[in-house]
């Protein structure tokens, strides 16, 4: 994990604070912020930045192993216990969840039960071994894709596509589930990533860095020059230095 220390101490030699000087511990913990929520949402993939050959941002989460490396510290998963087969209200889901990467359901049916089996099988679900069931049960998985509200109608009379979907909202998700109710939802998605603080102690006039009161950013400690070039373009538009704002852009453009 990135240390915040280490990512001050590359931001004050790169800026050479001890000829520049000239900020605050709050200015320096915004630009941390931001730099750190700045690096999420290119890793996630800009909207700005979508290809039209290939419909995604040139940088976008699992476009590569590497954009996917970089955000495991994000990746988490839960599993929810349905009770309403129609709208899963946002207590029940993560309370951190950022974005969804994958959605998919479990259903229990007896073995015996063949017609139910099949049908589950036709919208793609799958058998999966069990240890935690009874032999005479088989469960079966499925995904849940995402549909827009526009689209919904048309999906859930749809005769020829029986496929459970669900659809985010404010207060919760819409879910549907075509053939017969599932018994739980398991979520994998980026949880909303924390905020970094370099948290300081007042010795002798000076701010002294306080690991106690620190918050350090997920990422990796490689990706610290990432960060740190983002500080430096927003500490070189602070001051109006065009050198600092060239050099940190440089870095960004070529990931050096």
């Amino acid at each position: 994990m990135a240390n915040v220390n280490d990512i001050k101490k590359s931001f004050d030699a790169l800026i050479n604070y001890p000829q520049q000087g000239g900020y605050t511990i709050d200015k320096f913990n915004t630009w941390l912020v931001n730099a750190h929520f700045s690096l999420f949402k290119q890793r996630l993939g800009l909207p700005e930045r979508i290809e039209f050959s290939t419909g995604m941002p040139n940088i976008a989460y699992a476009r590569t192993k590497k954009i996917h490396d970089d955000l495991k510290p994000f990746r988490k998963s839960k599993n929810i216990n349905l009770s309403n087969w129609d709208f899963i209200p946002n207590d029940k889901l993560p309370q951190d969840l950022l974005y969804e990467t994958s959605v998919y359901y479990t259903t229990i049916v007896k073995k015996d039960n063949s017609d139910l089996i099949n049908s589950l099988k036709s919208c793609g679900c799958v058998p999966k071994d069990s240890e935690d069931i009874k032999d005479e049960y088989i469960k079966l998985l499925g995904d849940l894709d995402f549909i827009e509200e526009n689209k919904w109608t048309n999906r859930v009379n749809s005769s020829l596509i029986k496929k459970a979907i669900y659809c985010p909202f404010y207060d919760g998700w819409k879910v549907y589930f075509p053939v017969t109710k599932a018994d739980n939802i398991r979520i994998e998605y980026l949880k909303k990533p924390i905020t970094p603080i370099w948290g300081y102690t007042i010795i002798n006039d000076a701010p002294v860095y306080n690991p106690l009161t620190s918050v350090n950013p997920e990422w990796d400690d490689t990706l610290i020059s990432e960060i740190v070039s983002r500080m430096v373009k927003e500490y070189g538009l602070y001051i109006d230095d065009t050198s600092d704002i060239q050099f940190a852009e440089n870095r960004l453009n070529t990931g050096s």
